[in-house]
């Protein structure tokens, strides 16, 4: 059992939990996140639609994991560096490493965007291809793509 499973499984309120040992736990599920946002882009890259699924369902899991100890409101409505400040104090290497894991994730999450936008536009001019000559290689009438944030990057 992972000092992040103590925590979530122990059943106390989570504003109870001294901070360095919260602090800890978040860690460890950030650097989870972290493996697998690496493992999914080799996923991507490779094409391999298991993996893209397996680690999508891994990544749930963790984000889900991740809301409960950061505190739903918090983490669903703020930023990775309000979030810091949402924690209960930590020692000072604590919060730095959780600051590094956070903008680590963050910058793979952006990744993961840009890649799966790749991905979507080459299924897109495969599906043109197969479909014949009188089909057009530009978007779609409902072309759903990054979020205008992630865009404007």
């Amino acid at each position: 059992m992972t000092a992040a499973d103590s925590v979530l499984n122990s059943g106390e309120n989570l504003s109870t939990v001294p901070g360095d040992e919260l602090g800890q736990a978040i860690l460890l599920v950030l650097r989870q996140l972290e493996a697998s946002l690496e493992a999914s882009q080799a996923a991507v890259l490779a094409r391999e639609v298991e993996g893209i699924e397996r680690h999508t369902e891994e990544q749930i899991g963790l984000s889900r994991a991740l809301t409960v100890l950061y505190g739903e409101s918090t983490f669903q409505n703020h930023s990775p560096s309000d979030l810091q400040a949402a924690l209960p104090r930590m020692a000072p290497h604590l919060a730095a490493e959780l600051r590094a894991a956070e903008n680590r994730v963050l910058q793979l999450t952006r990744v993961q965007a840009a890649l799966l936008g790749r991905a979507q536009r080459f299924l897109m001019i495969l599906t043109n291809l197969v479909a014949g000559p009188g089909a057009s290689y530009g978007p779609g009438p409902l072309r759903s793509g990054p979020p205008a944030e992630i865009a404007e990057r």
